[in-house]
């Protein structure tokens, strides 16, 4: 449901990156109650990226996330903010504030995300995750039963979450 881009001057490491994704998927399923299936993230080296601030030559990291509009207040939107900026400190500066090309300079969350489908589903609107999941859970177990690991995790988590009860 979400698009995270993560975009990088620093180099990045496999282990950060994976510790990077699994916090901010974890952040994102937390605060709005979203499977994990569908938070994404991508990681992009942008070290030659000619980018401006103030009308001058700046080399940032930022993450641009792409939310589902509506539903959500913008004190939300801050904390998420703040958590992935937190987030990107452990993984990326062994948990203290990032300096010089290891700040996270920016993040910017769009919700803008208007529609979408993933994984063969089109997905609802923000605040109607209960009643889609109730709609396609036949279809989720159907995959699950076929062997989908994917599917299979999705269905533990609605037993797991309280929030998917």
């Amino acid at each position: 449901m979400p698009w995270y881009d993560i975009e990088h001057i620093t180099p990045l490491t496999g282990q950060q990156k994976d510790e990077l994704a699994m916090a901010m998927t974890t952040i994102h399923a937390e605060k709005f109650h979203t499977p994990t299936l569908f938070v994404n993230c991508r990681f992009t080296e942008v070290k030659d990226q000619e980018t401006y601030v103030a009308g001058k030559r700046r080399h940032t990291n930022r993450i641009f996330g792409h939310v589902r509009p509506g539903g959500r207040a913008v004190e939300d939107f801050n904390d998420l903010c703040l958590q992935l900026i937190q987030a990107w400190d452990k993984a990326v500066n062994n948990g203290q504030p990032g300096q010089g090309n290891k700040e996270l300079r920016g993040t910017f969350i769009f919700a803008d995300l208007t529609a979408a489908s993933e994984a063969g589903f089109i997905l609802p609107e923000a605040g109607n995750d209960k009643k889609w999941i109730r709609e396609n859970k036949p279809a989720f177990e159907k995959l699950a039963a076929e062997g989908d690991e994917d599917w299979k995790g999705v269905l533990k988590e609605f037993e797991e979450k309280a929030y998917f009860k």
